[in-house]
């Protein structure tokens, strides 16, 4: 079969000579590349459900709703944005610095269309060129549940590497910080830090790359349905916290490298990021793959509700007893409240997979169920 490859390619364009289930071919440029392991559309889609990151899109926010918050997100006040993502805040003055951060809609033209609605949008406010401070530091973090991490074998001998990619934007140039880190098990704190460049103000940027397998030490990571290891992408920061050494494992200390640019140093400036993926392995999609690198909406929100469910409810005086199975069993036993709060509610049973509750008097609201990580 003859080959008749696009003429006037573009980086990352993606060829199918027999559509989707045969061979796949990547432009970089001067040449057509096969693509090991990959064939075709519907194998590149499939492998979304290797993704280690949960919400990498940024597209569930239940507790909040779609949007970004003003206020109340320094020095680890409320600190979750949105599902799955939480603020890594520190700022020694805050004065009249306000963050703000959540979900929104893309900024600019975006190279991945209508495959990304929601981006991960973050921005200080009042800070202005006070920040930062020494010890100052603004970052967003995952954390991965070590169930999540298990396959990958992190602290064995046949460990795999893991290749992250994402798209970023922002409202200056410079050097980024991200760092994952281990939570261990009764072992050494370990984190591989990473440097990358914005370099185009106000673009949209793809970036890919492969952290290697950690030093042998199997107790370094926890594979229970703890916190296993955690990702840290950081935008601003003091010299004290400008201290890991990038691009090798160090013991962990902190998040940013000396390179890391102080992205709020200008009152509004902003950073958006989204199309989060974290894959066992060295291959990274393509700019063009990334946007089949989604799990169906339904599927991700479940994934979500592992650690984080509300329900609202009506309870009708003390002789109306509710029992409840949760939409999925939570990671461990939650805490629970209600919002607002309900007069001379009880809850029994507060499980992993079911629930029971009662109110002296007839209420309403929102149960809450929080197993976060």
């Amino acid at each position: 079969m003859a080959l008749d490859f696009p003429s006037t390619p573009t980086e990352g364009q993606i060829y199918l000579p027999s559509g989707p289930g045969g061979p796949s071919y990547v432009y970089h440029a001067p040449v057509w590349e096969l693509v090991a392991g990959l064939v075709g559309v519907s194998s590149i889609s499939a492998r979304a459900y290797d993704n280690i990151i949960v919400n990498g899109s940024f597209d569930v926010a239940r507790e909040y709703g779609i949007g970004t918050i003003t206020g109340g997100r320094i020095n680890g006040a409320a600190p979750w944005l949105l599902d799955e993502w939480y603020l890594s805040a520190v700022i020694a003055t805050p004065g009249s610095s306000n963050f703000q951060g959540g979900n929104s809609v893309p900024a600019g033209t975006t190279p991945f269309g209508s495959a990304f609605p929601y981006v991960g949008a973050f921005q200080i406010i009042g800070a202005g060129n006070s920040f930062a401070g020494a010890n100052d530091q603004v970052g967003i973090s995952h954390t991965i549940e070590g169930t999540r991490l298990a396959p990958l074998n992190f602290g064995y001998s046949n460990a795999s590497s893991v290749t992250l990619s994402f798209w970023v934007l922002a409202s200056a140039a410079g050097t980024f910080s991200v760092t994952i880190g281990s939570q261990p098990n009764g072992g050494v704190y370990r984190a591989y830090t990473h440097n990358f460049t914005v370099n185009v103000a106000n673009t949209w940027e793809y970036k890919t790359f492969t952290f290697p397998p950690p030093p042998i030490g199997a107790t370094d990571w926890t594979t229970d349905s703890g916190p296993g290891a955690y990702l840290y992408f950081m935008f601003a920061a003091g010299s004290a916290e400008k201290t890991q050494t990038p691009e090798s494992w160090q013991p962990w200390n902190n998040e940013c490298s000396p390179q890391q640019s102080n992205f709020f140093a200008t009152n509004g400036n902003v950073v958006q990021i989204t199309g989060v993926c974290l894959l066992p392995g060295s291959v990274a999609p393509t700019a063009e793959e990334s946007q089949l690198m989604r799990r169906p909406f339904g599927e991700e929100q479940t994934l979500c509700q592992r650690h984080y469910q509300r329900y609202t409810m009506v309870i009708h005086g003390p002789s109306d007893w509710k029992m409840h199975t949760h939409i999925t069993s939570l990671r461990a036993s939650p805490t629970v409240s209600a919002v607002p709060a309900m007069s001379g509610l009880v809850v029994q049973w507060p499980g992993m997979d079911s629930w029971g509750c009662y109110a002296s008097v007839q209420s309403s609201g929102e149960m809450v169920f929080n197993a976060r990580i």
